[in-house]
């Protein structure tokens, strides 16, 4: 019976720890997200694992830490403005004032083509299928290294860097594009190297050097028409189609196809994290779903406003807890620290709640900024020489727009709209 007992309890412990585990996960920031992935891929994988998703994750993750380090000093709050042209278009425009042979620009082509927007070349790429083209279309059996003397020239056109199948080898050619002494490039070089194998802490570097450091492109294709470092990458991204919006989950990170490989690794492990490591993506399946919910419904209710046709409308954790049927507790912590993307910025989602005004029962919902123009309408149109009281906005506000709320608060968001009181407006209309 005691033995029973004590199984049971251990049950009970691991499920709260399990269900701790997974609330956590809901609060998470996207790079605090990417952080405990990275930690239990490199648990699972071998350092040299060849798998390309694998690898993928890992080099962003890489540039994800150099971010975190070097831009330490960058305001998350903002809005991250991103007016940026083509970067594929901008290094084919360079590409043709290069001296390269018919093949050669083939080969410059596909490889720009394979690069993706932040300036990375994709893993995916197969240089025995380019071997193929140009044996193809023109006759001529290159070599690996013919390729790769192209990808060269590519590197160091600008923004230098791009075409890199890692981040260090862009920060290496970058490095090598300064105009430094050998020594100086060395030792920059070796930093970067220490960085890389968490060997060196970046606060702890010569100040001269993490000048330097900070000066480099992490991403050197966001580098191409931005006013601003696009450093931070959005949980959420939002498509616009005519006049309605749909929102996606940003997968750059955390595939589909990479959660199923690690998934799969975790089955086949013998690890004794294994029933907790099972946890952990089920957590992160939950997040990346409630994240999903949540912001769809956002979206929805704020169409208007992000079409730039209304101010925002009330929209509540209360209202998200009931429509969704989740408990406040877990929209809170899935609206902490989530960026969405939409167009051309970036932005925290929880920049789309709106309180409402409190209001009499059967009244319609309205949020402050809503009702501070609905004031400011009604005493634009008013008669100047017989200037509405409070009492009669507060009638026009019920009969015209249902709105019921109380006299008190109608002169105190009449104050916050810098609207003065009926007597010194018609003051005011008697002196004009």
């Amino acid at each position: 019976m005691k033995h029973k007992q004590t199984q049971i309890q251990k049950q009970t412990i691991s499920l709260t720890l399990s269900l701790q585990n997974q609330i956590k996960l809901l609060s998470l920031n996207g790079y605090s997200l990417r952080k405990e992935l990275a930690n239990l891929i490199d648990k699972l994988f071998e350092k040299e694992e060849k798998d390309k998703t694998v690898r993928f994750f890992r080099e962003e993750w890489l540039v994800d830490n150099y971010f975190k380090n070097i831009n330490n000093n960058f305001d998350y709050q903002k809005e991250v403005p991103i007016e940026k042209k083509d970067l594929k278009d901008h290094l084919l425009e360079q590409i043709v004032l290069l001296s390269l042979q018919d093949h050669e620009y083939l080969i410059a082509e596909y490889l720009v083509d394979s690069i993706h927007e932040d300036g990375r070349l994709d893993p995916g790429i197969d240089f025995e299928d380019l071997k193929s083209l140009v044996l193809e279309q023109f006759g001529i059996r290159i070599k690996k290294n013919d390729i790769e003397i192209i990808l060269k020239k590519i590197q160091r056109l600008d923004p230098v860097g791009c075409g890199y199948r890692n981040i260090s080898e862009s920060l290496m050619i970058q490095i090598e594009d300064l105009n430094l002494s050998k020594l100086e490039k060395i030792e920059l070089k070796d930093t970067i190297t220490n960085i890389e194998k968490l060997k060196v802490n970046f606060n702890s570097v010569k100040p001269r050097i993490r000048k330097t450091l900070k000066e480099l492109n992490f991403s050197p294709g966001y580098r191409v028409g931005i006013n601003e470092n696009l450093s931070i990458k959005p949980d959420i991204l939002v498509l616009k189609d005519k006049n309605k919006f749909r929102a996606v989950l940003n997968d750059s990170f955390m595939s589909k196809k990479l959660l199923d490989k690690i998934n799969k690794r975790i089955e086949e492990s013998n690890l004794p994290s294994k029933e907790k490591d099972k946890g952990f993506l089920k957590g992160l399946e939950r997040r990346q779903e409630t994240l999903l919910s949540v912001t769809t419904f956002l979206i929805e209710k704020q169409t208007n406003y992000l079409n730039g046709i209304s101010k925002l409308v009330p929209v509540t954790l209360s209202t998200i807890s009931k429509s969704l049927e989740i408990s406040e507790s877990t929209v809170s912590r899935i609206l902490n620290s989530k960026y969405v993307q939409l167009r051309n910025k970036s932005f925290l989602l929880n920049s789309l709640l709106e309180k409402k005004v409190n209001g009499r029962s059967g009244g319609k919902d309205v949020s402050p900024s809503q009702l501070k123009e609905l004031i400011l309408k009604i005493t634009t149109s008013e008669n100047q020489e017989k200037p509405l009281s409070d009492e009669q906005i507060r009638s026009i506000l019920k009969k015209n727009f249902s709105i019921e709320i109380a006299r008190r608060t109608v002169c105190k968001y009449r104050k916050e709209a810098l609207i003065q009181s009926s007597e010194r407006r018609k003051t005011c209309s008697a002196l004009t």
